[in-house]
């Protein structure tokens, strides 16, 4: 008896074990993460080129955990490149991230969008001093973990 409801356990976890996940269900965004061992910088003012309004201090997602970003911030999904204005007392940035949008239909999950390197050209360009740029897959990186979308790293303002 305890065999066979050992064997009928088995069966449905090993079911319940078999659904693919299908990843983030929200808008790719831009995760910005700040060099920890200096201070972050008080934006005062972040704005999107070609966007109608400005973000609000209340618009900006931040994070507490340090591996999803100190900033998340909208990407302009008509377009392949999304500037950034980030404005601090007495001094001016740009950030232009580039990539490429691709939709992939998957089997159970539908058609998901995923943002990725370029292949060729420019995949920065910023009036910060060192800045480093990754691409995770939305898809792929929800199973790794990571997040998904742009990470910036900006290690010198």
């Amino acid at each position: 008896m305890k065999i066979k409801i050992f064997i009928i356990l088995f069966g449905v976890l090993s079911c319940l074990s078999c659904t693919e996940e299908c990843g983030v269900t929200s808008e790719p965004t831009l995760s910005i993460q700040f060099n920890w061992r200096s201070p972050k910088p008080i934006f005062t003012k972040i704005r999107v080129v070609g966007a109608t309004k400005e973000i609000s201090p209340q618009g900006i997602k931040s994070s507490t955990e340090a591996a999803y970003g100190d900033l998340h911030l909208p990407l302009n999904l008509n377009e392949s490149q999304t500037t950034y204005i980030f404005e601090q007392q007495g001094r001016t940035d740009t950030l232009t991230v580039f990539y490429t949008t691709n939709v992939q239909n998957f089997r159970r999950c539908g058609y998901v969008l995923e943002i990725v390197k370029p292949t060729t050209g420019r995949t920065i360009f910023s009036t910060f001093k060192r800045v480093e740029v990754q691409y995770n897959g939305y898809y792929a990186s929800y199973q790794s973990g990571t997040g998904g979308g742009i990470n910036v790293q900006i290690a010198e303002l």
